[in-house]
């Protein structure tokens, strides 16, 4: 399987416009991060309501777009304990909501729980303006993105048996073992490069290497 030019394009002009804000608002911290996070809410959100309501996509849009922000405000401001509530309230919200209007309460009340958590540590991570904390979220999305980068790099020019062909038909074996090594080196050189804390280059390592979590979401997430 070779890698596909046009596609390749795309993602790298994606990564040029997207990549530089991300960074930015990530080292500002405090009110730059949490426009950020609900920036990518929002996105998220609607591109899960794509998904699983294509035909009420605005609908199941703002239904998960409540739940996520409102967590997501929540945890910027310190209250942890709140955030989470929220998550629990806003996906039952959703799924009323989304009942309400001849869809699927579940897939609205499960898109806040998937997208939410994640959103909600990250912010917790990021912990405002702390410099250990912005070091951590530049850790998990260089693995993130090593993992992805290198996963579809390897996956697309080596090729193999299909991984799991009945949630991800597109994904490889190679590409999988790919994403971990990489992942597993971008965590290692973060560590060693960077202050961060009691975290070890080996834990670094090996942090990033089981589970296998980018690589996971990505599985998950491309299953339509």
């Amino acid at each position: 399987m070779a890698v596909r030019g046009r596609d390749i394009g795309l993602r790298a002009a994606s990564a040029v416009v997207l990549a530089p804000a991300a960074v930015a608002a990530t080292w500002a911290g405090g009110v730059w991060f949490l426009a950020l996070m609900v920036a990518a809410c929002v996105v998220l959100a609607f591109e899960w309501a794509a998904m699983s309501a294509p035909h009420a996509r605005r609908l199941m849009g703002g239904a998960v777009t409540f739940g996520l922000v409102a967590s997501v405000v929540s945890a910027h401001f310190g209250a942890m304990a709140v955030a989470f509530i929220m998550l629990v309230f806003g996906a039952a919200a959703a799924g009323v909501y989304a009942r309400s209007r001849g869809q699927q309460a579940l897939d609205a009340a499960y898109g806040v729980l998937y997208l939410g958590w994640p959103a909600v540590l990250l912010i917790w991570l990021r912990d405002v303006d702390s410099t250990v904390g912005l070091h951590w979220t530049v850790l998990v999305f260089a693995v993130a993105w090593s993992a992805d980068i290198l996963a579809y790099l390897v996956g697309s020019t080596v090729g193999g048996p299909k991984l799991w062909p009945r949630f991800s038909p597109n994904k490889t074996w190679s590409g999988f073992v790919g994403g971990i090594v990489a992942g597993a080196v971008a965590g290692a050189v973060m560590a060693a490069w960077v202050d961060m804390g009691r975290l070890t280059v080996f834990w670094a390592r090996s942090w990033a290497w089981p589970p296998p979590w980018p690589r996971w979401g990505a599985i998950c997430g491309s299953r339509r």
